[in-house]
């Protein structure tokens, strides 16, 4: 599984797993079956209308012709957070490299270069560049900044991390564990997960750092100076409660 690490705002690194071709061209296809119906719907609609039939096919012509899929795909992603309707039933979003939200520009140069990428080459050059990219990024996201990545961060899971079976065999230290969500405690794992690899000075202020807004998130006593081993130990504890107090 081949993976990108994203240095977020908070300057915390996080490491996704990128989405495949096979990912992509599955929500490619889901997107163009989507944009038919939404063509057939915009034709009865016309008909309804007592359009002439002529214009009627000119028009839908048009449309079909490419500018109609890249409309939908801009659409799309900027009203579902870097997803369209195809990206979302594979669990996979579109992401800035440089851990930034998806602006505006960045999805208008990711939707015009669909034009090369897919529509002018058959998708010949989009598949290309995603097999032969170590980012497995087409035209438009070496432009715009941006690649594609699974919703599921790197290989692992909240219960994979620890082979707890049940509250008998493990009492919970921090009650205000239950109210996290998991997306934090994956952040969390990631986070010690890269300092256990890389221990610098830049990785034990990003452990402290999300331990403290840990501690304010699940309301659990932390103390301000707390040592680094601490606040390890802290983060762990914090992770064990949150899996048995939610299953």
């Amino acid at each position: 599984m081949q993976t990108i690490e994203i240095r977020t705002a908070q300057r915390v690194a996080i490491e996704y797993a990128l989405a495949s071709l096979q990912e992509r061209i599955f929500a490619l296809i889901l997107d163009v079956v989507v944009v038919f119906f939404l063509f057939i719907g915009l034709a009865f609609i016309m008909q309804a209308a007592n359009i002439s039939s002529q214009a009627l096919w000119m028009i839908f012509g048009i449309l079909a012709m490419g500018p109609g899929f890249v409309l939908y795909s801009i659409l799309c992603e900027t009203f579902m957070d870097g997803q369209s309707v195809g990206k979302r039933a594979q669990r996979i979003k579109v992401v800035r490299l440089d851990g930034r939200e998806l602006g505006q520009s960045d999805i208008m140069l990711r939707g015009l270069l669909q034009m090369v990428d897919f529509y002018y080459t058959a998708g010949v050059v989009g598949a290309l560049l995603i097999s032969a990219s170590e980012k497995r990024r087409r035209l438009g996201d070496m432009a715009a900044g941006t690649t594609v990545v699974r919703l599921e961060r790197a290989d692992f899971r909240l219960t994979d991390i620890l082979n707890i079976v049940s509250l008998d065999d493990y009492r919970p230290v921090y009650p205000g564990a239950r109210g996290l969500a998991e997306a934090d405690l994956l952040t969390v794992r990631s986070v010690l997960k890269r300092y256990e690899k890389f221990r610098n000075a830049a990785g034990a202020t990003a452990v402290a750092d999300l331990a403290h807004r840990m501690a304010r998130l699940a309301d659990a006593p932390l103390r301000a100076d707390a040592d680094l081993n601490d606040v390890i130990i802290f983060l762990k504890t914090l992770t064990k409660d949150y899996i048995v107090l939610t299953r």
